[in-house]
């Protein structure tokens, strides 16, 4: 009796990065410029963003995209083969 996710609905998707070279304080005064912005405009503004942290950020942006979109093709496969198996 699993109900099926919305489409229109967002999922949510966590990144992390580890073994970064920059002290907490610099990175999170980044963070919470684009803290809130859908990733693209994040994306953007951390472009013309002149900090170390930025880069870095835009990395694990892209990454979490990423993720985002392997997810979604991993669910179009689960949901094909379970109406298949119907």
């Amino acid at each position: 009796m699993n109900k099926a996710p919305a489409t229109n609905q967002a999922t949510l998707v966590r990144a992390s990065a580890r073994h970064l070279h920059i002290a907490p304080r610099k990175m999170r005064l980044v963070t919470n410029l684009v803290k809130g912005m859908n990733a693209a405009d994040a994306v953007v503004q951390l472009q013309h963003t002149n900090k170390k942290a930025a880069p870095m950020l835009i990395k694990l942006i892209q990454s979490a995209i990423a993720k985002q979109s392997s997810f979604r093709i991993f669910e179009q496969t689960e949901d094909r083969r379970q109406s298949s198996k119907c």
